[in-house]
């Protein structure tokens, strides 16, 4: 049987133990799929849910706690199109936003959300 298909198969975020036990991190609800992009010694993971075909765009930045539970990170002024990247182990957290403005492509600014 090929491979599922990247762009129509179910992605989620996972953290693998040291044992090689595997657990997958929760998804906020209504997430087509998530993605982890960084970790801290804490076991604080910090990615993206994306919004599925066609788009598959950053939909919300998300801190998943070392049990795996999901936190949704907001952004100023009700936007929600943002990736958390990186997170330290103070637990501050930095990624960026997307807004859609005019143009054909969206803008990136750099966001830091703090513990």
């Amino acid at each position: 049987m090929p491979p599922a298909d990247p762009d129509t198969a179910r992605q989620d975020a996972a953290l693998w133990r040291p044992d090689g036990v595997r657990r997958t991190l929760g998804a906020p609800a209504g997430a087509a799929g998530t993605v982890p992009s960084g970790i801290n010694t804490a076991a604080t993971v910090v990615g993206y849910t994306w919004s599925g075909i066609p788009a598959r765009e950053y939909q919300q930045a998300v801190r998943w706690s070392p049990d795996g539970t999901p936190t949704v990170l907001p952004l100023a002024g009700g936007e929600q199109y943002a990736a958390a990247l990186f997170v330290n182990d103070a637990g501050l957290v930095a990624g960026v936003q997307l807004l859609h403005g005019g143009a054909m492509y969206a803008s990136h600014l750099a966001v830091v959300w703090r513990p």
